[in-house]
């Protein structure tokens, strides 16, 4: 069965009413597989007058059958190539793609029998199954190619964490443990009320930030580090009673320094953010289970033994457990030390 054997009409008909709508402006558009919306053309058009009278008679839509012949001759354009970046992007798993295209192929070709269509996108029936024919070759070529990039793009991204995370060897602990002690005597002593916040905090000179933190009812719930104290006190108020207690710190050591208050306030769950890859002082058991599995293949569990074994000492944050970065690699290198020693013994 092909739509010219269910309607009645010569083909000049047919023609006429196509050029009357195309030269009455009248625009009929469908969506495109690659994006964006495309019009009709003429050939369309006298498609679309025979579906009308086809479903005038039998109330059969067959212009949907030829708007899906549209969408996947644009999509099979190019072989296999333009298929897979149509549907790259909608979730189709890397197996399925081949036979989604070869289901594309089936429906263009019996398609454009049914509408009696010799070429598309200046293809050929006959062209779409050349392609197919050489599809399976393509899509392994594809596949073999993504998993190289892949590859390449996992290195550079362990490479890329690999000198983020060594970033400890000239931090100074010494000083981060000073300002520690005089940020805990300030916060404590401060607390300050909404109200008595503005004069300290709009003195900031250029290069510090400030570490904030909120309490409530005397505990300690939120900590932040800011330059704007003000917006950050408007957001988190709840009460008039709420008070603050701030201070000042050098960018270069603030977010080490706000680890370390939120250590010492076990009441204050931090956000996941605050001990990154960055962080010169600490370290996360599963962060550092990255960069030692990248290293020498470890998982969590030699992680774990490492801090057993040497008494490491660890904080739990909200499930998120700390550790001293420089003080875990020290353990983690001399025990690779140790262990290389007695292969050799």
């Amino acid at each position: 069965m092909t739509l010219q054997s269910l309607t009645k009409g010569t083909y000049e008909s047919y023609q006429k009413q196509a050029e009357f709508m195309k030269s009455s402006n009248m625009l009929i558009s469908y969506p495109s597989f690659s994006g964006g919306w495309c019009n009709l053309d003429i050939i369309d058009l006298e498609i679309f007058v025979q579906c009308m009278e086809v479903f005038q008679t039998t109330g059969a839509n067959y212009f949907e059958q030829y708007l899906e012949l549209l969408m996947y001759g644009d999509s099979c354009q190019n072989g296999i190539t333009s298929f897979i970046s149509v549907f790259k992007y909608r979730r189709i798993e890397d197996r399925d793609i081949l036979a989604k295209y070869e289901e594309a192929i089936s429906k263009i070709i019996k398609n454009m029998q049914f509408f009696g269509i010799e070429t598309i996108y200046s293809k050929t029936a006959q062209d779409f199954w050349n392609d197919l024919k050489k599809a399976k070759t393509e899509w392994t070529q594809w596949r073999q190619q993504k998993n190289i990039n892949s590859i390449k793009k996992k290195t550079a991204e362990d490479k890329a964490f690999h000198d983020a995370y060594f970033n400890f060897a000239e931090f100074d602990m010494d000083l981060l443990e000073k300002h520690y002690k005089s940020a805990i005597k300030e916060i404590e002593k401060m607390k300050l009320y909404q109200h008595e916040i503005g004069d300290i905090v709009l003195n900031r000179k250029v290069d510090e930030t400030f570490i904030t933190v909120l309490f409530r009812n005397g505990t300690a719930e939120k900590i932040t580090k800011t330059d704007n104290v003000l917006a950050w006190v408007e957001r988190t108020k709840q009460s008039e009673k709420d008070t603050y207690g701030i201070y000042s710190i050098h960018r270069g050591l603030a977010d080490e320094l706000l680890v370390k208050i939120l250590i010492h306030y076990p009441t204050i769950v931090g956000h996941p953010s605050f001990v990154n890859r960055n962080n010169k002082a600490f370290t996360t058991i599963s962060l550092s289970k990255k960069i030692y599995n990248y290293l020498y293949d470890w998982n969590k569990r030699h992680i774990n033994k490492i801090i057993s074994m040497n008494g490491i000492t660890t904080y739990n944050n909200g499930g998120q457990i700390i550790v001293e970065k420089a003080l875990l690699d020290t353990h983690v290198r001399r025990f690779l030390r140790q262990e290389n020693s007695n292969k050799k013994t």
